[in-house]
């Protein structure tokens, strides 16, 4: 895959300090600048292949290094990873805003509502309907200030073909479901691939100074 050197994106010039994580995976960063063109390349391969199965740790480190390691080849190769992530983010063939639900004692709980829910796709597969109030993700309250931009980061960063539960609110009575997350399907991906990379760095902008899980 052919790529700009990563020094063109967003590289902040501060002092180098990486936030503490995994031990393992730090030290495949390391070897993303080994002298060796073979250890460079195994090392690529195996850091994506871990973020299949969790794309979280390896996200923030990728961008620790990304943004602020001092060694050129790392940093391309960390962008390799996270271009990697930016295109095989979860999806579930909705739309959805914010919403806000009333109880009876008049407390309000704010949410996501579905207003599209796309045919064949995953969230239609597993029984979400337009109009449902989405409540919690694993468990995980939407009752934030910016309820709609949580749901959403929330899915991408599953990734492919991961199960998630969703607590729902459909006409007053609350449901759990499981999804399992797709891939976007290429009929809608309209967006330019530079300008998706470019807003999915900007949205992780905060991981790169999270410790790793």
């Amino acid at each position: 895959m052919s790529l700009r050197p990563a020094g063109v994106l967003f590289l902040a010039l501060v002092p180098w300090t990486v936030v503490a994580g995994d031990g393992e995976l730090e030290a495949l960063v390391q070897g993303l600048g080994d002298e060796v063109y073979a250890t460079r390349e195994s090392n690529t391969a195996e850091l994506i292949l871990r973020a299949q199965r969790n794309a979280d740790p390896v996200r923030i480190l990728a961008l620790q290094h990304f943004r602020r390691d001092p060694e050129p080849e790392i940093r391309l190769r960390c962008e390799t990873v996270l271009r990697w992530l930016s295109q095989n983010h979860g999806f579930l063939g909705v739309q959805h805003r914010e919403s806000t639900l009333f109880a009876v004692d008049g407390k309000s709980r704010r949410g996501v509502e579905l207003f599209t829910v796309i045919s064949g796709q995953p969230a239609h597969a597993a029984g979400l309907k337009v109009g449902d109030t989405v409540l919690e993700i694993d468990g995980i309250s939407l009752d934030v200030d910016d309820p709609s931009n949580a749901f959403s980061r929330a899915i991408h960063r599953l990734g492919v073909g991961r199960q998630t539960t969703l607590k729902i609110d459909r006409l007053g009575e609350v449901l759990t479901l499981q999804v399992t997350t797709g891939a976007l399907p290429k009929e809608l991906d309209t967006l330019d691939p530079e300008l998706r990379f470019r807003q999915w760095l900007n949205s992780h902008t905060q991981d790169a100074e999270k410790p790793a899980p």
